[in-house]
Protein backbone atom coordinates (compact mmCIF):
# COMPACT_ATOMS: atom_id res chain seq x y z
CA UNK A 1 0.00 0.00 0.00
CA UNK A 2 1.20 3.50 -0.80
CA UNK A 3 1.98 5.89 2.03
CA UNK A 4 -0.54 8.70 2.22
CA UNK A 5 -0.57 12.15 3.78
CA UNK A 6 -3.57 14.26 4.66
CA UNK A 7 -3.36 17.95 3.80
CA UNK A 8 -5.58 20.85 4.84
CA UNK A 9 -6.40 23.68 2.46
CA UNK A 10 -8.88 26.54 2.58
CA UNK A 11 -12.35 25.76 1.22
CA UNK A 12 -12.17 28.30 -1.64
CA UNK A 13 -8.94 26.73 -2.93
CA UNK A 14 -10.41 23.24 -2.66
CA UNK A 15 -13.49 24.35 -4.60
CA UNK A 16 -11.30 25.81 -7.38
CA UNK A 17 -9.20 22.65 -7.60
CA UNK A 18 -12.26 20.41 -7.47
CA UNK A 19 -13.93 22.35 -10.29
CA UNK A 20 -10.76 22.13 -12.39
CA UNK A 21 -10.06 18.41 -11.80
CA UNK A 22 -11.52 16.38 -14.66
CA UNK A 23 -13.79 13.42 -13.97
CA UNK A 24 -11.89 10.15 -14.21
CA UNK A 25 -8.62 11.67 -12.98
CA UNK A 26 -7.69 10.78 -9.41
CA UNK A 27 -6.64 13.45 -6.95
CA UNK A 28 -3.18 11.87 -6.86
CA UNK A 29 -2.83 12.03 -10.66
CA UNK A 30 -4.20 15.57 -10.74
CA UNK A 31 -1.89 16.91 -8.01
CA UNK A 32 1.15 15.10 -9.45
CA UNK A 33 0.50 16.68 -12.85
CA UNK A 34 0.19 20.13 -11.26
CA UNK A 35 3.37 19.61 -9.23
CA UNK A 36 5.28 18.45 -12.33
CA UNK A 37 4.05 21.43 -14.35
CA UNK A 38 2.25 19.14 -16.79
CA UNK A 39 -1.02 19.85 -18.49
CA UNK A 40 -3.80 18.12 -16.63
CA UNK A 41 -6.04 16.04 -18.91
CA UNK A 42 -9.26 17.90 -19.64
CA UNK A 43 -12.68 16.95 -20.86
CA UNK A 44 -12.97 17.56 -24.63
CA UNK A 45 -15.54 20.34 -24.22
CA UNK A 46 -13.26 22.38 -21.92
CA UNK A 47 -10.66 24.73 -23.29
CA UNK A 48 -7.79 26.53 -21.65
CA UNK A 49 -7.33 30.22 -22.27
CA UNK A 50 -3.92 31.34 -23.43
CA UNK A 51 -1.85 33.34 -20.99
CA UNK A 52 1.31 35.36 -21.43
CA UNK A 53 3.27 32.26 -20.37
CA UNK A 54 2.02 30.39 -23.47
CA UNK A 55 3.39 32.90 -25.98
CA UNK A 56 6.78 31.17 -26.22
CA UNK A 57 5.32 27.99 -27.73
CA UNK A 58 3.58 29.79 -30.60
CA UNK A 59 4.92 30.80 -33.98
CA UNK A 60 6.48 34.23 -33.70
CA UNK A 61 3.90 36.07 -35.84
CA UNK A 62 0.99 34.48 -33.98
CA UNK A 63 2.66 35.17 -30.64
CA UNK A 64 3.15 38.83 -31.57
CA UNK A 65 -0.52 39.20 -32.50
CA UNK A 66 -1.75 37.53 -29.31
CA UNK A 67 0.62 39.54 -27.14
CA UNK A 68 -0.56 42.74 -28.83
CA UNK A 69 -4.21 41.83 -28.20
CA UNK A 70 -3.51 40.92 -24.58
CA UNK A 71 -1.87 44.27 -23.87
CA UNK A 72 -4.76 46.23 -25.41
CA UNK A 73 -7.33 44.90 -22.89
Amino acid sequence: MTDRTTISIDDPLFERLSADKPDGVSWTEYLEALADGENVPREPERTNALTADDVGMLKREIADEIEDRMTRR
